[in-house]
Formats: C-alpha cells, structure tokens, sequence
C-alpha cells in the first residue's frame, strides 16, 4: 500500500549496523532515479466455503514483505554501495605497482618487467591500468590501458584512448603502474551481508516512509545502442513504518556525474577480437530468494535441503570419567561408528567401542586396570541439517565390563557382560560434503558383579560412566539416482486419406532470411556420471560422441559452451564446484576426440538455474523429482552469419 502522494519526493538509503537494526539521523545519501517503486505488500486468505447467505465464510491476513524497483540510468559512482552488495564484497582499491624495471613492445602491447611482479601486486585481465610514473616513452604516459594477459613478469595490454604505445627497447627504472578505481569481484568465501533502510520522505506533505531491512536481489544493467544506460535494482525488505519527520536527516546530496550513453565497443576472446558490442544488457545476480514464512517451516526446509541420506564413518577418541564404585582413575579409549542419514531429522550409528582406567583402590599391592568394551546402537536426533549439526542421542546395546585387578586375592566376578543404556548431546560440523567432526558427552550405564569378600572393594551393581567423545565424519555414500524410465509413446490414431484435390498454382514464395542459429544439447547428468560423482560413465561416451559428430560436422559453431548444472541437494558451495568439474570432464571429452579446445568454455551454473523446484517433496521422492535439474548442456553459437537458411 503507498501511503503518501506527495509531489516532492527524495528517496534516501543508509547501511544498517546488522540486521534487525534500522538505520536514522545523518550520514545517509540521497539517490538519483528514474523510479522508486518499493511499497509494503501483504499476502490475504479468503475461504471458499459455500454458506447459505451467499458471504464469505473466513477472511485471514498473511504475511508481509517490502518488494519493489529502483530504477535509474547508470552514472559513475552512483550506485556502488548497492552493487558491492549484489556481489556481496566491498569494493577496495589496488595499491600501485612501484619501482618497476620495463620494456614495451608496441606492436604487441607487451610489457615486460626486468623487476617487478605483477601477478603479486594484485593485477588482473580485465583491469584498467596506468602508466604514471617512470622515464618511459612520453607516448606511454597516462594512458588508459586494458590487461588481456599477465604473468608474472609481463602484461599484455590494449590501449584504449588517444594514440598507439610507443616502444621502449631499453629498460626504464623507476616506473609507477597504478589500478585507478576501485575493484570488486564474486568472492568464493567471506561473503558480506549488506541490510538497508530506505526512506521515501515527502516533504510537501511532511510524510515518511522508512523501509527496514531491505537487501538488492540483484542488478540489471542495460546499454543500449541509442539511449541512456539503465539499471534496475531489485528490492525486498521486512517492513515498513511511517511519520511525519525526516528520519535519515541530511543526506548527502546525490551525485552530479554524467549519464552513461551506449556507444560501441568490442568484445575481445583471449585478448583478441571477435565482435563489435552495439548494446549490452546483463544481470548481476546476488541470489537472494524471495519468501515469507514461519521460523520453523524455513528450518525445516533447510534440513530437507541439505539431507542426502548418505552413509558414513565415525573413527575417533574418548575421555571416561569413571564410575566411583570402581576405585580407578579417569581414563579413555577409543571407538569406530558406522552412520546412516535415515531422514532429514534423524540418524542412526551403530559401533564399537573400547575404553581403559588403571586401578585406584588404595590396596597395598594392587595393580592392574579397569576395561569396558561396548557394543551398541545410538539414535540421534537432528536439530539441523547445516553445516552445523547439533543432536540428542539415545542408545542400547552390550558391554563387558572387566575388573582386571591384580594381586586382588579378594575380588570375585570381576567380569561381566551386561546390557547398555546412554543418553547424550553432541554436535556434527561438516567442512565439506565428505568430511566432518562429531563431539558428544554421553552417560552410559550397565552392570558389574565384581565384589571383594572383605568388603574392602564393590561395585556390584549399575555402573555409570561419562564418556566425551571426538571423531573425524568421513561421509562416503549417497542413494542411488532413480533410474531413467522411458516412457512409451502412445499409438498413432488412424488416418483417413481424402482424394487429393487437382493442385492450385503454386504461389511465389519469398526467399528465407538466413539468420546465424543457436543450438544446444541437453545430456541428462545420470546418463553421464554417477551419483555425486564427475567422473564419466562407459555408457555416456556414445552421447558425447554424438555431439563430437555434430561439432565436427559444423566447424561454423566458434564458441561451443559446455554448462554443469546440479539441484539443490548439498551446500551450494559444494554443488558449484561439482556443476564445474562435470563441464570440464566433457570439455576434455570433446578435446580429446579432435575438438579444438580453443572453441570450447567449461562453466558451472551449481544450482542456480533449476528447471524443476519440487517443493514440500522430501527424501527418495525428491532426488527423483530434481532429476531435470542434474544436466550438463551444450550449446554451440555462431558468432558470425553463415549461408544457412533456418
């Protein structure tokens, strides 16, 4: 719902400390725009019983969210906060290489350094570089630079204003090469979380909007080949409050700096040439998902999510603190487990274990050790299904407990196997999808008859021992992949033939357009690989082949991509690298059956680009429905027009 009209609009924003906190008073800053749609919306239920005075039986509020657009057109500086949120780090600069010793090739743009390295002053293809300092060739001064190659001891580079390089064959000192701007990439690990407060102040009509914990779902960025760049930011919030005072006084006035405009430019291939750019448009996606719901459904959803019902090993140490009853000194062992993810909220582990104490009875000769080995089964219940895991455990099973003291004429049964009982608490942390740590504290009972006949020793009776226990998770399974079932196509109906008619004159058809073609190949991901798994199956190779044929046949297609994509099961983390070591696997295929490997990009999509979102489905039932979304795609593009009709 809007709630103010007024004319005089200014939509301001300020990062909030963490979320949860709005952000107020100064230190905001004013935003340029073409349009500002963000409004609070909330989801009604309406029932549709049938009464007999024809009204609406029930009528229920939902939940509520802040969605919306900010629209603009692009102008330098104006929006990096929002974009470095997209991409969830900051921007930073790149300190300028200093001191170096180079040469320039002209013909080439090879900058060759004698001291100096590039690599490790943080450059990198596709950064803008200067060179500003030095008694280079004064046609090599200040000039906008793009890298389209560098190691450690040379930079390729393409001039992009004013006149070619200059060379210099000898080597100069003292040259500054500086990165002007600022810098900011998708990065693998310590990803940043950026909450905002926007505010819509309408000061004619002395009204505020303050919307809370907004975040950029992503950035569309648009350059046409006439016209004003645009870009659009997707927004979703948790609320909305209103008043009739400014909340984030005093923004900083908006940015000055021109509009952008489309003009030409050129897309370069491995520092080459391939195409002139008229117009551009591309996404940049922070994939943040859109949803409104109840704590407990979310976790539960995240469980089911990260379940795999994978099997697992548990090697590890324990620590006993022993029953008093014993006379010993605290001790430990050690235990194997095997493990099974039997649903989202349980597992079950079954394993032996051994421990040891030496003797503290306090008996004048007296030696030896107290021994308990266990054999038994523990259900755990699982709180998450996350990277972190903390659990309850009950279990039962056997153990012999063995009072093995020596010199002890007295002691009688001192061995006994009994029955077994713990209760406990613990926690699993899962580094990666096959490696992890479980700790727990657990109390264990079961029985011992031993007894001295002096009485100067018993524990016979229920023994209870504490054990704290630390193992390494070594996760080495996973269900199978439901089988590909094909699916018979239906008889063909009967067709009747009527007498053909005698033929009409044939009209005069135009000639087709012929236009460059697209093409792409879906290999389903269980045809080529196992389970979780990247390494090619014996049957997929006659799929790939196929596709080998065709590439061979149509040397027109210049830039084959090969795609990985996976579902959602497993962290995303893990589900990237897997979407790109299966494109790579393929990418090799071709190479290694005569494609050249300079046509050919390997990329992974993980599971961002699902084509089936099977919701409210768990455990088999939902590895089968996610199927589709286990694919690796193959699509070949001409990037130039070719004698061929469609």
């Amino acid at each position: 719902m809007t709630i103010a009209q007024g004319v005089k609009k200014v939509v301001s924003y300020k990062k909030q400390s963490g979320l949860g906190v709005p952000a107020s008073g100064s230190g905001g800053q004013e935003l340029r725009r073409v349009t500002s749609t963000i409004n609070l919306t909330k989801d009604t239920y309406q029932s549709n019983e049938i009464r007999s005075d024809q009204q609406i039986a029930d009528f229920r509020h939902g939940s509520k969210q802040v969605t919306g657009t900010l629209s603009a057109e692009l102008s330098a500086g104006t929006y990096k906060d929002f974009l470095q949120s997209v991409l969830r780090k900051d921007f930073v600069a790149i300190s300028s290489l200093t001191a170096a010793a180079v040469t320039i090739v002209a013909s080439t743009g090879v900058i060759t350094f004698q001291t100096g390295n590039p690599l490790t002053g943080g450059i990198k293809i596709g950064n803008v570089v200067r060179i500003t300092v030095g008694s280079v060739n004064a046609a090599n001064l200040n000039k906008n630079l793009l890298v389209t190659g560098v190691t450690a001891s040379t930079l390729t580079v393409k001039t992009l204003n004013g006149s070619a390089l200059a060379d210099n064959a000898t080597s100069v000192t003292g040259v500054t090469i500086a990165i002007p701007g600022k810098y900011t990439y998708v990065p693998e690990t310590a990803q940043t979380q950026d909450y905002y407060t926007i505010e819509h102040w309408f000061s004619d009509v002395a009204q505020s909007e303050v919307y809370q914990d907004v975040v950029q779902t992503n950035a569309q960025v648009k350059i046409p080949a006439n016209g004003m760049a645009t870009i659009d930011f997707p927004l979703v919030g948790l609320n909305v409050s209103t008043g009739t005072s400014q909340v984030l006084t005093s923004p900083t006035a908006i940015t000055t700096g021109g509009v952008t405009a489309g003009v030409n430019g050129l897309l370069l291939v491995a520092g080459s040439p391939v195409a002139i750019v008229t117009s551009i448009d591309f996404d940049v996606n922070g994939n943040v998902a859109v949803a409104a719901a109840l704590g407990l459904a979310a976790f539960a959803a995240s469980a089911e999510d990260m379940y795999r019902g994978a099997w697992y090993a548990v090697p590890g140490v324990s620590f006993m603190n022993t029953d008093s009853d014993l006379d010993a000194d605290n001790g430990g062992g050690a235990f194997i487990k095997l493990g099974k993810e039997l649903s989202p909220s349980w597992d079950i582990q079954g394993g032996l274990g051994y421990n040891r104490a030496d003797e503290d009875t306090n008996l004048t000769g007296v030696g030896g050790r107290y021994k308990q080995t266990t054999l038994g089964v523990d259900a755990l219940y699982m709180f998450s299904r996350e990277k972190f895991r903390p659990f309850l455990l009950a279990g039962l099973g056997v153990a012999r407990n063995d009072v093995d003291y020596s010199n002890f004429a007295a002691l009688n049964n001192s061995t006994k196997t009994s029955w077994l009982a713990n209760v406990g608490v613990g926690a699993q942390y899962l580094f990666s999808d096959n490696f992890g740590l479980q700790a727990d504290l657990r109390h264990q009972w079961s029985r011992s008859d031993a007894k001295a006949t002096d009485n100067s020793f018993d524990a016979d009776g229920t023994l209870g021992n504490t054990l704290l226990s630390l193992g390494a998770i070594f996760r080495f399974g996973a269900p199978e992949a439901a089988p590909v079932v094909a699916v018979a196509e239906p008889a063909p109906a009967p067709v009747v033939v009527a007498p053909e008619p005698a033929p009409a004159p044939a009209p005069v058809v135009a000639p087709e357009v012929c236009q460059p073609k697209f093409e792409t190949v879906t290999l389903q991901a269980e045809r080529l690989f196992g389970f979780d798994k990247f390494k090619l199956n014996g049957d997929a190779v006659v799929e790939i082949d196929d596709v080998v044929e065709t590439l061979k046949a149509h040397p027109e297609f210049d830039v084959v991509v090969v795609t990985g994509h996976t579902d959602r099961i497993g962290s995303e983390e893990y589900n990237q690298k897997l979407s790109e070591k299966r494109a790579e696997v393929v990418k090799q295929h071709l190479v290694s059956h005569g494609i050249d490997a300079s046509r050919i990009r390997a990329v992974g999509k993980g599971e961002a680009q699902p084509l089936v979102e099977c919701k409210g489905i768990k455990g088999q039932k939902l590895i089968e429905c996610l199927a589709p979304n286990r694919r690796v795609e193959i699509h070949g593009e001409r990037l130039h027009a070719v004698n061929e009709c469609k």
